[in-house]
């Protein structure tokens, strides 16, 4: 719907597709709430065998430990930024709030900047 001569946007299965190609950014946003702790680690493995130039990732900064999920597929807030996924601070962190009592952001990392 919006994609242009210029802009392309393109929707994959990130654990079971190879992704290829050159992307300028990879936004992942409200999903890793959903997942294990394991599987996000393993989907920020596979990121940084892309050629993406940038992530973004929600995250939530006011939470101070990050607990698993008792099921995959259920719902937790997460901070990328501590354990056990330390990210840390990202180059540029934009507001993504939908409720007011929530600091949500939307965390840009340049991917060949993480460890």
């Amino acid at each position: 719907k919006f994609s242009n001569e210029i802009i392309k946007f393109s929707c994959k299965d990130f654990f079971e597709e190879k992704i290829e190609g050159d992307y300028e950014i990879i936004i992942i946003r409200d999903v890793f709430i959903h997942l294990y702790k394991k599987n996000i680690i393993k989907f920020l493995e596979k990121i940084k065998l892309t050629n993406a130039k940038y992530m973004a990732i929600t995250s939530t900064s006011s939470i101070l430990k990050n607990k698993d999920l008792k099921k995959e597929g259920r719902y937790r807030d997460i901070n990328i930024e501590i354990e056990p996924f330390n990210l840390n601070s990202p180059q540029y962190k934009l507001s993504d709030i939908e409720d007011i009592n929530k600091k949500d952001f939307l965390n840009i990392y340049e991917i060949s900047k993480i460890k």
